[in-house]
């Protein structure tokens, strides 16, 4: 749902259908222009927002014959050949716009594409079911010659998956990697990203079980660096000591001192030293992880990690630790965030005095938690997170840095923000100014809160919105 504003401040609500016409009708005026990449765009954000709307728009489209140029772009896109490009409405971007879901929207269209026929078998593999995956490529690749190498890489993933000897897949890989380097790695990164850790592993198992060359060997070895290359091109595959290298072979305590030793060191490489310096620490963060470390390391390291390089670390992260892996982060974290703000309340009801600033210093790790799990956290959970953390940094005594956050969650970002999604944050914000004496501020954001309903009971700072509000408006009569 999207609030619309009308004459003399009057709103209504736009529903999802609503949105999607309007989505729709952008996209068509983008292909009446001659913009295919730009009307699929807007097509595939209207999936996303209520597909049976969508694909009845389309569907008419189509049916008016200009629906060829929309379904050769999609097929790029599932195949990974081309980047689906950034699109903007009603002066906010459209997110979350994937290759997998444009192989759900292709094969919505059309149920016997290709890519639905990619999309199912993503489906298995996601369920554990290698070899149905298996047997089934063998039945399509000699019928599906124009998705052959796609259906290839799918079947290879799924013998790497299966748990017995990982030749055959490797072989396959490596194979398609000579035939398209460019097409394999991108169907990789579209469709295979959650597993490039576990391939990452196999394909450095391979090449290091081959010190001594033959010729046999020699060219296959070749594609086997030049794909871990083009998969972690920030990893020093030729260097078998790197913290990288330790990592993906196992050697966890070994990688933990070459971490520790490389991110001492004033010659590190590879590239601008934040991004490096990122790098090694989210590989220090994973083999700490891996080794049954003290979790407050593993997020520490994170939190610096993303605070040097954001678009480095999240590559790292997700190139160095499976889906797994990645969950127990998430869950350590969110396990070091919720305990360490218990420890902060029991502070609290603790104190002589309310308005003592003891116990403070217990929020540090809860920050810290906090700010690495918004970063690997699934998009819906970061509103409810962010949140969270604007109360901490509120509880802490920064202020202004509470302020700065709660400011920058409070900007609409996509279509379907909820009322209610909003309050907490408008509450924070309205303690934030009376923190620093903006009374008018305060009762702004506390009269929105009650206009919207009562915000969320979760939170000390929540709870006392009501108050806040009395507190103001009390304010404001003893004024009169």
């Amino acid at each position: 749902m999207r609030t619309r504003h009308g004459p003399a401040g009057a709103t209504d609500v736009m529903s999802a259908q609503e949105l999607v016409a309007c989505l729709c009708q952008e996209g068509d005026q983008h292909l009446a222009l001659g913009e295919p990449p730009l009307a699929t765009a807007f097509y595939l954000a209207a999936f996303s927002c209520h597909a049976p709307s969508a694909l009845r728009s389309v569907r008419a489209a189509l049916a008016e014959a200009r629906g060829a140029p929309v379904v050769a772009t999609l097929e790029a896109w599932c195949r990974g050949d081309s980047q689906i490009p950034a699109v903007h409405w009603d002066g906010m971007a459209v997110a979350s716009l994937t290759g997998a879901l444009a192989s759900a929207f292709l094969g919505a269209l059309y149920p016997d594409h290709p890519a639905a026929v990619l999309h199912s078998l993503a489906g298995l593999l996601a369920h554990g079911h290698h070899g149905e995956v298996v047997r089934r490529c063998d039945a399509l690749l000699g019928t599906h010659s124009q998705q052959a190498l796609e259906l290839q890489l799918t079947r290879a993933l799924a013998l790497v998956l299966s748990g017995e000897p990982a030749g055959e897949g490797v072989a396959s890989y490596l194979q398609a990697f000579a035939t398209s380097a460019s097409r394999t790695v991108a169907f990789i990164r579209t469709h295979q990203q959650p597993y490039v850790p576990t391939l990452l592993r196999t394909l450095w198992s391979h090449v290091s079980g081959h010190p001594k060359a033959t010729d046999s060997t020699g060219q296959q070895d070749t594609h086997c660096q030049g794909l871990l290359a083009a998969l972690a091109p920030e990893t020093p595959w030729s260097d078998t000591l790197s913290p990288e290298a330790l990592l993906l072979r196992g050697s966890y305590e070994e990688c933990l001192v070459a971490s520790s030793r490389a991110l001492q060191s004033d010659l590190t490489g590879g590239g601008p030293p934040g991004e490096r310096r990122a790098t090694l620490l989210v590989t220090r963060a994973a083999a700490a992880l891996l080794t049954g470390g003290r979790a407050p390391d593993v997020l520490q390291d994170l939190h610096e990690a993303f605070r040097e390089s954001p678009c480095a670390a999240r590559r790292q992260f997700q190139a160095v630790l499976s889906a797994a892996d990645q969950e127990r982060v998430r869950s350590q974290a969110q396990e070091a965030a919720d305990q360490g703000f218990a420890r902060f309340q029991e502070a609290v009801r603790g104190r002589r005095e309310l308005r003592e600033d003891v116990g403070r210093e217990l929020l540090a790790p809860v920050t810290c938690a906090l700010r690495v799990l918004l970063r690997v956290a699934p998009p819906g959970a970061r509103p409810a997170l962010g949140t969270r953390l604007v109360e901490c940094l509120l509880l802490a005594g920064d202020v202004a840095g509470a302020r700065a956050l709660g400011e920058r969650l409070l900007r609409p970002r996509r279509a379907g923000d909820r009322a209610g999604e909003r309050a907490p944050l408008l509450a924070l914000r309205g303690f934030c100014a009376l923190h620093k004496g903006d009374v008018g501020r305060a009762r702004e954001d506390f009269q929105a809160v009650v206009a919207r309903g009562p915000p969320s009971p979760e939170g000390c700072t929540r709870a006392l919105c009501g108050r806040g509000l009395v507190r103001v408006l009390a304010g404001s009569a003893r004024r009169c």
